[in-house]
């Protein structure tokens, strides 16, 4: 069997460079089957161009927008994401258990670091709008993107990415393709590319890039300038290049291309000990056996366009009795018509004599059906969408219009949010398995994790009281080796407002007796004070302090006390009595007689 001849390097380039134009056209079939970039349009309300794009057949009456889709994912986005979540780490096996317990602080410390939370935040939005909502994790110093002398032109602007450190930010679902034979991305993916775009002039100087001496600018930047006429003029000494940075699981190698070189600018062995991507996926929709889901508010997109339509011809219909009239012929002249056609204040018409002057057409009224036709479609968008317009903050009609009606509206939304609140979750997880894996393998410099005294206990019992300085502790990638298991705590990312936070607690106190809390107890206390911080009674909350401070004083008190009868009875001596304080009933200490 005749051995099978290896590829050039030239010929490998063209072969990737082929395989991603083949995935970014995929990519723009799905987009104009689902109409990913035209529900962008509809979020900044550019309507007049997402009519155009969806040819809603309004050719002659202008467009009324109402933009819902804005309304649900600033409703739809709070409501699942408005906290870092809390990340729970679980040893596997007594070998990692105190490897553990300096972990998980030690990476939800980092996931407030690197600002994860904004980043999360418009993914969830990407995902709602577009397929996807993209994170790349990795580290920075792998790639060397600063590896430049001081003055020159930066590969990398990011500030969420620094010097020797590990990122998580969020990448557009617009410069990311894949392996078009893939159907659930980027779990069964053999490959992925991301399109980076930098200037021409950082990457020859950069220490990463190689063959860059033909490289020349092929992307035209965003930024303009105007000519002496106003003409748009792109800057001509600030070009641009499209890089494609490969990730391919079979041959285990990172490669970056470009067009015009045919030449791999990088080639390098797979940079982490991970196998996964480093780009991690958030999308709303299950859509088996298809390259790309749906965006979330695709599904009720149709109704909201006809909801349009018919307010847009409602309104047209109301706008003809004043802009539509009827004068007899000969009646005014030109300049008259001019003159009532401007409609200046103060302005006087002359009309021939005789003659009727301008009188309005009479149409017919708007068919009563339509306001049911509308209602219809409007039962049908919220029932796709779960999302109903009291969830919005907008008024809603409703038969009784009680409270506890408007309860179960609410706890029906909350009940649609559920599933996508729980891919939310998975999809942090999948980010923190990740930033796991890299702690482990990159945290080579020490570094800081600022804890409470009281949250403190764990970490001296792991690392020793030398290593707690009063305000957090530092740890390197030795400390947090192990195998663990990484989840997410169930409602951790959910707002928790100050009235929600009471509820809660009121619920607690409620229930207290039944859950084994001991009224005046430690509990107790700490559940007191927490209602008063969040009802903002500072004057009461100063009282309870001070309350709080005496009972406790009282406790050492008695308990003295009782040590001291102790003693006494143990050599013979009488029992003293105990006096009642603020007006509760003594209790004689319970002591032992030697």
């Amino acid at each position: 069997m005749a051995k099978k001849k290896e590829k050039s390097e030239d010929q490998k380039v063209t072969f990737w460079r082929k395989r991603i134009e083949f995935a970014a056209s995929r990519q723009r079939d799905y987009d104009k089957k689902y109409g990913y970039s035209r529900a962008k349009l509809e979020y900044t309300g550019d309507y007049k161009q997402a009519m155009n794009e969806l040819g809603s057949g309004l050719t002659d009456i202008p467009i009324t927008p109402i933009n819902e889709v804005k309304a649900f994912v600033r409703t739809f986005l709070p409501s699942i994401y408005s906290r870092d979540p809390v990340i729970n780490v679980n040893p596997n096996g007594k070998a990692s258990i105190e490897s553990s317990k300096i972990f998980e602080p030690s990476i939800n410390s980092l996931w407030r670091e690197i600002k994860l939370k904004r980043e999360v935040r418009r993914c969830i939005v990407d995902a709602c709008l577009g397929p996807w909502g993209w994170i790349k994790v990795g580290y920075a110093a792998v790639f060397g993107e600063h590896e430049i002398e001081e003055g020159k032109p930066q590969v990398e602007a990011n500030e969420f990415i620094q010097d020797e450190e590990i990122f998580a930010v969020r990448e557009t679902w617009k410069r990311i393709v894949y392996d078009t034979d893939s159907i659930n991305a980027p779990n069964d993916c053999r490959w992925m590319a991301h399109m980076i775009v930098k200037p021409v002039e950082a990457i020859k100087e950069s220490k990463v890039y190689s063959n860059t001496a033909d490289l020349e600018g092929n992307y035209a930047p965003t930024n303009q300038y105007y000519d002496e006429k106003g003409d748009p003029q792109k800057y001509a000494d600030d070009p641009h290049v499209v890089l494609w940075e490969i990730w391919d699981k079979d041959t285990n190698k990172v490669y970056t291309i470009t067009d015009g070189v045919d030449k791999f600018l990088l080639e390098k062995e797979w940079p982490y000990k991970t196998t996964r991507f480093p780009f991690i996926g958030l999308t709303f929709d299950v859509n088996p056996d298809e390259n790309y889901p749906q965006n979330f508010v695709g599904a009720w997109e149709p109704q909201l366009w006809e909801k349009i339509k018919l307010r847009s011809m409602t309104l047209d219909h109301l706008k003809r009795f004043g802009r539509q009239l009827m004068v007899e012929k000969g009646a005014m002249s030109n300049t008259e018509k001019q003159k009532f056609e401007q409609g200046m204040t103060g302005s006087v018409l002359e009309i021939n004599k005789g003659k009727m002057p301008p009188t309005p057409i009479q149409y017919a009224p708007i068919q009563s059906d339509m306001y049911a036709v509308i209602n219809a479609i409007e039962y049908d968008k919220d029932n796709i969408s779960g999302q109903s317009a009291i969830v919005r903050g907008a008024p809603q009609k409703t038969q009784s219009r009680t409270i506890g009606e408007i309860d179960r509206l609410i706890g029906a939304n909350e009940g649609r949010n559920a599933d996508p609140q729980d891919l939310v979750e998975d999809f942090s997880e999948d980010i923190a398995y990740y930033l796991k894996a890299l702690m482990q393998e990159y945290t080579t410099l020490p570094k800081f994790v600022r804890m409470s005294q009281q949250d403190a206990e764990t970490v001296i019992n792991a690392l020793g009281p030398e290593r707690f300085d009063g305000t957090g502790f530092n740890y390197t990638k030795d400390d947090i080796q192990g195998d663990f298991d990484i989840d997410i705590k169930a409602g951790s990312t959910l707002p928790l407002n100050r009235a929600n936070r009471i509820k809660l607690l009121d619920q607690v106190l409620k229930n207290s007796q039944a859950m084994g809390v001991a009224p005046g107890g430690k509990v107790a206390f700490t559940i007191g004070r927490s209602v008063l911080s969040d009802l903002e009674l500072y004057e009461v909350e100063k009282a309870y302090e001070e309350e709080i401070a005496e009972l406790e004083a009282q406790k050492q008190a008695m308990m003295q006390m009782a040590k001291a009868t102790g003693a006494g009875v143990a050599a013979g001596g009488e029992l003293p009595q105990i006096q009642p304080q603020r007006g509760r009933p003594a209790t004689p200490p319970k002591v032992g007689v030697a």
